[in-house]
């Protein structure tokens, strides 16, 4: 846990260097790159960071990595947002897909079954602008499908003699804060 802490923490100053350095590390490059922190599987996990590179106001490709209690988890995926300009109002919804971490087993007093299942995920999600003309932060909300293998993880529990407590959800919500490098 200490080693996904540090991890954690580490990810943390320097996507703040990236966002506070006098002159951007990513100024002359096309597009826009973002900063974000939040909660979800386009987060990593529990508690992560979100690099997104937006090609365009309506085009974006991102990586996400987290801190979960299996572990340290990971997603790349795709966002479009529809017709998005930066005049636009304050909200704009976006969809998005991803392959990652999208399931979670942690098993109490028995860390060694901690494990993290892997697979595609779909969404939708809205972006609020706070200052919508420079689109320099946000915050963004989305409702994620996970498509999983139950066989996969089921086989898992049975081939490890796990009595399930709780069952996994069929949707899941992310919530973040992004910074503009620009």
């Amino acid at each position: 846990m200490l080693k996904n802490v540090i991890i954690l923490l580490l990810c943390f100053v320097f996507s703040n260097q990236i966002v506070n350095a006098k002159e951007p590390l990513l100024a002359n490059m096309p597009g826009n790159v973002l900063v974000g922190i939040g909660t979800g599987f386009d987060y990593g996990g529990m508690l992560g960071g979100n690099l997104t590179y937006e090609y365009n106001h309506n085009l974006g490709a991102f990586v996400g990595s987290g801190v979960t209690y299996a572990g340290v988890g990971y997603n790349v995926g795709v966002r479009y947002r529809a017709n998005r300009k930066s005049d636009t109002p304050h909200f704009a919804p976006y969809a998005l897909a991803m392959y990652g971490y999208n399931a979670m087993l942690s098993v109490e007093n028995q860390q060694s079954l901690n494990r993290l299942f892997y697979g595609p995920s779909v969404g939708i999600g809205l972006d609020y602008f706070i200052n919508p003309k420079e689109s320099r932060t946000r915050w963004s909300l989305a409702l994620l499908v996970p498509i999983r293998n139950n066989s996969t993880y089921d086989n898992y529990l049975q081939d490890n003699q796990i009595l399930q407590k709780t069952h996994l959800s069929a949707v899941a919500l992310s919530l973040g804060y992004f910074f503009d490098t620009k």
